[in-house]
């Protein structure tokens, strides 16, 4: 299995965009080619690359390595002799290549799901990967291409003076270890004389691109065909161009357009502080409108493809993850894992100190599964000890599952812990992560997380009614034999069909996939951890306003959540009360559950929120506050002069 890389960044190039920058910091489609290279990677789950770097190396390193969104772990090589083809930077790197890896330029665009059917097989038969498009008429710079001939899988012959050729090298092959051994033996300054004695014994192998979209970027030309395909194909050139497609500011015109329509209907728009559905982009909107498409038609698998690359991008998963998608609320993605995942002779561990917490035991109780309950009050904090204690004295527990964020009372639970317990004590772990994902820190692979649980309606910012997991592949393996006990929500029927035919078995939310998609493409551009911190920012800022309000908040143990605010409800006046107030004047607040009813309420800072809109809320509540303070003051005053007469 393919889990490293080599990036290609040494070579000076051409000045591309007008600018004397090193190419691989040349920007295509708002980021540097670099960047856009290891992002696509990490969202595949290579984690891992060995960057070999010469013209002005250092400015590269100093760049890549300030930028936050970057998170691989990268093995910095300088190659001197920058100068000379890239075959002399293959030569650098090798003392980091244990296994067949990746090598691609850094000068290059490309659609993630070239590579992604390499990262998933566990072995190739043959020395090498050449990485092809045999659909010529398709290729921008034929010209300019390493042509290439090709018996079926195995690449035959190879050059850039071919003249009888059915293909063209894209600018990425995998390498094992021995290529570049033989490579550095032979002195050969390039990888087609080396590999002349491995094409003629078939050794050399070819994967087509099919109709992945992809751009070598060697002139200001090809940059700005490159450039084309992203704005035509989308960020991740997993789009499908049609003569229509819309400009960059189309989807703010279509949300005009929309609001238009809504206004004949009087209806009113509200700006929502509620923990899910949440505000939506005017992205996101538009693309709920869009021309009837068949749920069976493979152009659709191309959005599950894409969906389920970036889904398992912002969980921090690798090859070692499957993303199963569900038509329905994050309950949905619960009871499916519940269901499939414990065995009848099995326990399941339920943590729970809030609402949604005991929602799990409900669940299993439903399904006749056997339950150990760990049951906190509500807010209060989880002791990892107790956990322990219950793994070591209750036989049988199979798998435990709790929230990270406990909505209901805006709490964070110690999921990093309590998943070394459970790996330790080979328990599957199953979190709730719905109204954690993108709005708190959580790394599935960190973690030591089996199974993810999550939606689309909160801090993605997509539109509610569709749900996810995230699953580690060891655990199909240990639920295979179970029997199911639903029939819509069964994980594996869906698990089966994905990996079949890249389609859920039963009719999805197609527009709410496209709506999802689309909030994806926004939140994987401006960066998970970019999102955390501004939700902690958007927090702290409302908590500060809360204060000088004079208003107290449910919890102040320091675990509380950046997302929710739970809020005791002033004396002077009724939940009911207030509520109605903030909704006549445009803002929604939510309502506590059960034990915390009528004396709470929560605001929740999730979703595409202005600045403006916060300031404009909270400027409301102060104000809808001291309206209900003085009424109440000249209530009590009538009636204590009443009293007095």
């Amino acid at each position: 299995m393919i889990k490293k890389a080599i990036l290609l960044a040494a070579s000076k190039g051409r000045r591309l965009n007008g600018q004397d920058v090193p190419s691989p910091l040349t920007v295509v489609g708002g980021e540097p080619l670099i960047k856009r290279t290891l992002m696509v990677l990490e969202g595949l789950g290579i984690h891992e690359s060995v960057v070999v770097v010469g013209y002005r190396g250092e400015e590269i390193r100093r760049w890549v390595t300030s930028d936050p969104d970057i998170t691989s772990s990268i093995i910095w090589v300088e190659n001197p002799d920058w100068h000379l083809p890239d075959v002399s930077s293959l030569l650098r790197a090798r003392p980091y290549v244990d296994g067949p890896t990746l090598a691609l330029s850094t000068e290059l665009v490309f659609a993630p799901e070239i590579l992604a059917p390499l990262l998933d097989q566990q072995d190739f038969d043959g020395d090498a990967m050449l990485i092809v498009d045999r659909k010529l008429s398709q290729v921008y710079d034929l010209a300019g291409s390493l042509k290439v001939k090709t018996a079926g899988k195995r690449v035959v012959a190879a050059g850039t003076a071919l003249e009888d050729f059915d293909s063209v090298a894209v600018g990425m092959g995998v390498v094992r270890p021995e290529v570049l051994d033989t490579l550095e033996e032979s002195g050969a300054d390039s990888l087609i004389s080396v590999f002349g004695d491995k094409v003629r014994s078939g050794r050399v192998l070819a994967h087509d691109v099919l109709d992945a979209k992809w751009q070598e970027i060697s002139s200001p030309e090809t940059r700005l065909h490159a450039e084309w395909l992203l704005r035509a194909y989308g960020d991740d050139l997993s789009g499908h161009l049609t003569a229509a497609r819309p400009t960059p500011n189309d989807p703010q015109r279509t949300l005009s357009y929309i609001e238009g329509l809504l206004s004949e209907k009087s209806a009113r728009h509200y700006v929502l502080f509620n923990p899910g559905p949440v505000l939506t982009s005017a992205r996101v909107k538009s693309a709920l409108v869009h021309h009837d498409v068949c749920h069976r038609d493979s152009d659709y698998s191309t959005v599950l493809k894409g969906l389920e690359r970036k889904l398992r991008r912002v969980c921090r998963g690798g090859p070692e993850h499957d993303i199963v998608l569900f038509s329905g609320s994050g309950t949905a993605a619960m009871e499916a894992t519940v269901s499939s995942c414990v065995p009848a002779d099995g326990k399941l561990l339920v943590v729970s100190n809030g609402a949604f917490g005991e929602r799990f035991s409900e669940i299993a109780a439903v399904h006749n599964i056997q339950i150990v309950h760990l049951r906190y009050d509500w807010g209060e904090l989880i002791d990892v000890k107790d956990v322990a204690r219950m793994l070591e004295q209750e036989p049988g527990i199979v798998a435990a599952i709790m929230c990270h964020h406990e909505t209901s009372v805006g709490i964070l639970n110690p999921i990093r812990e309590i998943g070394e317990l459970c790996r330790s004590h080979d328990v599957m772990f199953f979190v709730d992560a719905v109204s954690s994902l993108a709005g708190e820190d959580v790394d599935i692979r960190r973690d030591q997380i089996d199974v993810l649980i999550s939606s689309a309606n909160k801090c993605l910012h997509a539109i509610s009614g569709v749900s996810f997991i995230c699953i580690n592949k060891r655990i199909w393996q240990r639920i295979e034999n179970i029997p199911p006990r639903v029939y819509y929500l069964d994980l594996k029927r869906y698990h089966r069909i994905s990996q079949e035919i890249s389609q859920t078995p039963f009719t999805p939310a197609v527009s709410n996939f496209f709506a999802l998609d689309a909030a994806l493409d926004e939140l994987l551009k401006e960066g998970v951890d970019s999102r955390v911190a501004h939700y902690q920012s958007i927090n702290q800022r409302i908590r500060r306003e809360l204060q000088r309000m004079g208003l107290k908040r449910f919890t102040t143990t320091g675990h509380e959540s950046h997302t929710i605010t739970t809020v005791h409800v002033p004396e002077y006046i009724a939940f009911k009360d207030l509520y109605q107030e903030m909704k006549d004047r445009g803002y929604i607040i939510y309502a506590c559950k059960e034990h915390l009813q009528d004396r709470y309420f929560q605001i929740a800072n999730m979703g595409a929120l202005s600045d403006k809109m916060i300031q404009g809320f909270l400027d409301t509540l102060a104000h809808v506050l001291q309206e209900a303070a003085a009424r109440n003051q000249r209530t009590t005053l009538r009636g204590v002069r009443a009293a007095a007469s």
